[in-house]
């Protein structure tokens, strides 16, 4: 188990949310938006000449081309074996993230996203590789976009979810007109494009994925969810009794911890901890706090009567938007 999608941490967030949604029906993403609607030109040079070194990749049902200097990852955070779900990926703030997903999870993370992302929003539109894409593009604030796209294809729900580009980017035409939904593909990319796993790795098993703003979150098996909202999750550890806290929200790691220490005689402290920079305190040895930045906000995981290793494991269940 690794973290989607996985994150790396930095100054300036910017991302699109995988997060909760509320529920929603087809029809409510189709409300009229007072946004000027956007269409694509045809574009061309700058995408063959892109097109040079790509590579066709295969998982499950689909296939796509990764352009040069692009990377291929299957699967999610959860599941890197999980068929509906894989990224093209230039860097951590440059990718595109398909999913397959129910009707209703598509219908409810794709209005969630719209009414978080208002920045600069834009309605977009265009007919790539057969499929009808219909979506929005918005601004981080700082110069960068991404955009949302939603569609319906040969009985599959799809939304894409991009960062680092606009979406009339030529490099957007050339990843979504490669994009293509075969009958029933491999059920997983060749071993070779696989990373490797040893037989020490750690096997989590996951009860629930919580989606949450901001984050999502995995429950190990053996553990109970006490009470679960948007902005705050709270398990119980079946064996130790061991209380664990997940919450977000729209400060910086820095300025919550500074809220949430006080006047706290304790020292605050660093840690890389499955590659995630965290920043937090240690009050007696079994209770932890520790933070992270994500897109638009933190994350932060409060420990009490755990370990180390315990609050390691908990943490390659979350996935976040940098």
């Amino acid at each position: 188990m690794k973290k989607f999608k996985k994150a790396l941490v930095c100054g300036i967030a910017f991302t699109l949310c995988l997060s909760m949604a509320a529920c929603g029906k087809k029809d409510e993403k189709k409300e009229e938006t007072t946004t000027e609607e956007v269409t694509v030109e045809e574009l061309t040079e700058e995408v063959t000449e892109a097109s040079g070194e790509a590579e066709t990749k295969t998982w499950g049902d689909f296939t796509i081309t990764v352009p040069a200097g692009f990377e291929f990852k299957g699967g999610d955070v959860f599941d890197e074996n999980d068929t509906n779900y894989f990224s093209v990926k230039k860097g951590s703030f440059s990718y595109f993230d398909f999913k397959n997903e129910s009707e209703d999870t598509m219908n409810n993370q794709y209005n969630y996203n719209k009414t978080t992302y208002t920045n600069e929003q834009t309605d977009v539109k265009g007919t790539y590789g057969g499929i009808d894409w219909t979506g929005f593009q918005y601004s981080d604030g700082f110069g960068g976009y991404g955009f949302e796209l939603y569609a319906t294809s040969k009985g599959k729900f799809l939304r894409v979810s991009s960062a680092g580009f606009k979406f009339d980017d030529p490099i957007v035409k050339e990843v979504l007109d490669s994009f293509i939904i075969g009958e029933g593909g491999a059920d997983k990319a060749s071993e070779s494009d696989a990373e490797p796993t040893t037989e020490e790795e750690e096997v989590i098993n996951y009860t629930k994925v919580v989606e949450m703003d901001k984050a999502r979150f995995g429950v190990p098996e053996g553990y109970s969810i006490i009470k679960e909202a948007s902005t705050q999750l709270v398990l119980s550890n079946d064996e130790t009794g061991g209380r664990v806290s997940v919450l977000t929200g729209s400060k910086t790691a820095e300025e919550q911890l500074d809220a949430v220490m006080g006047d706290a005689d304790a020292e605050k402290q660093e840690w890389d901890i499955n590659n995630i920079h965290w920043v937090g305190y240690s009050l007696d040895e079994g209770y932890y706090t520790v933070l992270t930045n994500v897109a638009g906000g933190y994350v932060m995981i409060d420990l009490q009567f755990g370990t180390m290793e315990e609050l390691e494991m908990l943490i390659k269940g979350l996935e976040y938007a940098e």
